[in-house]
């Protein structure tokens, strides 16, 4: 097997150990692989753990040299950081699979002052009439009922309305609007009235009908949402967004529309969703496996594996081909930091996944392996050159 090939397979073996999903055969096939190219990496007495994982990174970083690894990205040939490609997928992934004594966190500088824990289920509900309810500190169970709605917080993570009488509206009533509000380091559920469930990520905005009261399903997002929406033939389900609009009938899609990127992303798990934009008159079709970027110029399909852009809701950062201020933007939400770069920014794309529930200081390690260098000063995590 040639060294492009061999690390093909070493990476695809590795992430489905990560995953838990690696057959027997697989298991016995990468031990070889291990046991082979790796023989002077046994774990002396006393040795130190931090220093284990350096002389194994420093060990397969030599294997895949030249600095880059060449792989296929749907019909093109994408450079990766070698150091950023293994470290993301092995450091916390695989060597936590290989070692599973407690490790000793050595810091990325002796400058980082504090560590920032990971975000947690945290959202502000605004009610129709101004309102707000701190939904982190509300007890479980029911918060506000009226004649049309009951309001109720399940399981500490989920906020659900249930529709307590039919609507006797026309198409010209004005729906009753609330508003759920997730911080930065804060995700939350919530489950519409007609029974579409929501799941809110960090840093984002979902405005919405206490009833769906007209013929169309409307709410305002933005920020980031995963939807599996209620089947309803007659009223179709609209997500609004800046820079377009998603239609459904019902189905499941996850909306990416943060104000600070410049494309807002639409992919598609199961079913099919129209893609209009916001600056045009065009619309695309997208499909299962497909994602709509739409920016001020329209709307590109492209096909994607559609689960990586819900890994944020299943405890997951993905990185496929994602440079670094991208990859940034995504710890500052979670982690709650703001990004100050000094000097020029690397140009590195990192590939693989990292676990959302561990600390900043333990996903900058991973990081400084492909040779990025931090500094940790109050909230603010500096980018050094």
């Amino acid at each position: 097997m040639n060294s492009d090939k061999n690390i093909e397979r070493m990476m695809e073996l590795a992430k489905k150990w990560q995953e838990n999903t690696i057959s027997l055969a697989e298991r016995e096939e990468f031990d070889r692989w291990y046991n082979s190219s790796h023989k002077n990496l046994e774990k002396d007495k006393g040795a130190d753990e931090y220093g284990l994982e350096q002389r194994m990174l420093d060990s397969i970083l030599k294997e895949i040299t030249p600095n880059v690894v060449k792989r296929p990205s749907y019909g093109r040939i994408a450079l990766f950081s070698a150091a950023a490609v293994i470290t993301v997928l092995i450091c916390l992934g695989l060597l936590s699979k290989i070692y599973l004594t407690p490790k000793v966190a050595a810091p990325v500088q002796s400058a980082i002052q504090y560590d920032a824990l990971p975000g947690s289920n945290r959202a502000t509900l605004t009610l129709d009439n101004g309102e707000k309810i701190d939904l982190a500190h509300a007890r479980n169970g029911a918060l506000k009922t009226d004649i049309s709605t009951k309001v109720s917080k399940i399981s500490g993570n989920r906020l659900v309305y249930s529709q307590l009488s039919r609507p006797g509206s026309t198409d010209h009533s004005q729906p009753v609007y609330h508003t759920l509000s997730t911080p930065r380091s804060g995700m939350f559920q919530l489950t519409l009235s007609d029974g579409t469930h929501v799941w809110l990520n960090s840093g984002s905005v979902i405005r919405f009908p206490k009833v769906f009261e007209n013929k169309e399903r409307v709410v305002y997002l933005t920020g980031e949402a995963y939807f599996e929406v209620t089947k309803n033939r007659h009223k179709p389900f609209l997500v609004v967004t800046p820079k377009q609009t998603v239609e459904v009938l019902g189905t499941h899609f996850n909306v990416s529309a943060y104000e600070d990127e410049t494309v807002t992303k639409t992919t598609l798990l199961e079913g099919k969703v129209k893609v209009a934009s916001t600056n045009s008159n065009g619309f695309s079709i997208i499909r299962p496996n497909e994602q709509a970027l739409s920016q001020a110029n329209g709307i590109q399909v492209v096909k994607v594996n559609a689960s990586d852009a819900v890994g944020w809701k299943n405890g997951y950062f993905i990185f496929n081909h994602t440079d670094l201020r991208s990859l940034l933007r995504q710890f500052s939400r979670w982690y709650d930091v703001d990004i100050v770069y000094k000097g020029e920014v690397p140009n590195d794309f990192f590939q693989g996944q990292i676990r959302r529930d561990i600390k900043l200081n333990q996903a900058l390690k991973i990081l400084a392996f492909g040779d990025i260098h931090f500094k940790l000063e109050n909230r603010k995590l500096i980018v050094l050159p």
